[in-house]
């Protein structure tokens, strides 16, 4: 089903405040690095907002990984069901696992980060300093046109 982008509008992530000035989303979206919240209105007088404007205000999410970062561990699921499940759950950590489709042979824990070095809008090149092996999450919406190029720090991605 898909829906017409004018009806997005009334789709809203649920989330908690938590006082005085972060919001609290689920965690597929600290996942894609959702980093702010922005309400209408007076926030409530227990809220410190981190901005304020007419009509307006805006929390952050302290919660929110980078868009390229490198999770402790990765399980591999066949099942698409069952990975929606596992990734709409409040249980979920997003730095702490990621999900695959297929098998990948990496040590039970994987110790390692990952930070974006050059961008244009057709190549992004993101630089990982692993400590173990492991898998690069690059939280950015896939398109069929990516590939990617080099399995050595850096490794570049191109559109």
């Amino acid at each position: 089903m898909e829906i017409p982008y004018s009806a997005t509008q009334y789709l809203v992530p649920r989330g908690n405040i938590v006082p005085p000035s972060t919001v609290q989303f689920a965690p597929v979206l600290d996942m894609l690095g959702v980093r702010y919240a922005i309400f209408r209105g007076d926030p409530p007088a227990s809220i410190h907002p981190a901005f304020r404007g007419n009509d307006y205000w805006v929390l952050t999410n302290s919660n929110a990984l980078p868009r390229a970062f490198v999770p402790k561990s990765v399980k591999t699921t066949t099942n698409d069901r069952e990975e929606l499940e596992a990734l709409a759950s409040p249980q979920f950590n997003p730095a702490g696992v990621a999900y695959v489709e297929s098998p990948v042979e990496l040590p039970a824990m994987c110790r390692g980060t990952a930070e974006i070095t050059n961008e244009i809008p057709t190549r992004i090149m993101v630089s990982a300093h692993m400590e173990t092996p492991g898998l690069v999450v690059l939280a950015d919406r896939w398109d069929k046109g990516w590939r990617h190029t080099g399995m050595a720090n850096p490794c570049r991605f191109f559109r």
